[in-house]
């Protein structure tokens, strides 16, 4: 009867040691250890909002070209009244309001607030990073702990391919970002990579992605699907 045992002392190569693992369901206690840890942080996202709203996925949620029209002014304009809403979409008032309360509650619109410039008030730097977590449950909850904890990182997600954390951090300068906040997440990650943001060469062209999903090449129908996050 083939067990991990006998898997390992068998004279087969590595490779096909692994696919026996995989098809007999043996694990080792390290593979387990990690598998646990990252349904942990997926929770522990989901429940500070790391993701700024619902991460979970939800079903998809039909607009019109009224809902689109909605979005791109609120998009360009949170401050923009349901009154001015109303009379640059050839509606009423009460129509717009009902509209914004289904997206809310529907969770489309996830929250109305401001766009800051960081740098106009003292951080002038921006800095992404990537990092790979090192082994162990306390290095893990030490990393997520210094995420959730230091105010200058304002997002953190968890990704699929070269990284398994990515994080947007600012700072006042490139040493107090080394400093302050590299230098914290190094010893609790096996690789930690930053780029330092130098210039933007693009801010989000709303116009452009409610034309897109208007449909406007003849590619969508009026009524369209957004995936909700």
């Amino acid at each position: 009867m083939l067990d991990n045992r006998t898997i390992s002392t068998t004279g087969i190569s590595s490779g096909v040691r692994t696919k026996l693992r995989r098809i007999l369901g043996i694990v080792s206690k390290s593979e387990i250890i990690r598998a646990l840890e990252k349904e942990r942080l997926r929770v522990w996202l989901q429940a500070t909002n790391m993701e700024s709203g619902r991460s979970r996925r939800q079903g998809p949620v039909k607009l019109d070209l009224l809902d689109l029209s909605i979005l791109e002014k609120l998009l360009y304009d949170a401050q923009t009244t349901f009154k001015e809403l109303a009379k640059e979409t050839n509606t009423d008032q009460r129509t717009i309001a009902l509209r914004f309360r289904r997206m809310l509650k529907q969770g489309v619109i996830r929250r109305v607030t401001i766009d800051v410039d960081w740098s106009k008030i003292g951080l002038g730097v921006t800095a992404l990073m990537g990092s790979i977590t090192s082994e162990g449950v306390g290095e893990r909850n030490k990393l997520l702990g210094l995420i959730r904890d230091e105010p200058r990182i304002l997002e953190a997600f968890t990704t699929m391919g070269s990284h398994e954390y990515f994080i947007r951090a600012v700072g006042v300068d490139i040493a107090s970002i080394r400093r302050e906040i590299s230098s914290p997440l190094e010893p609790l990650t096996s690789k930690l990579d930053t780029s330092v943001v130098v210039e933007s060469i693009k801010t989000p062209n709303y116009k452009g992605l409610m034309n897109y999903l208007r449909g406007e090449k003849g590619e969508r129908t009026e009524s369209i699907q957004v995936a909700v996050r």
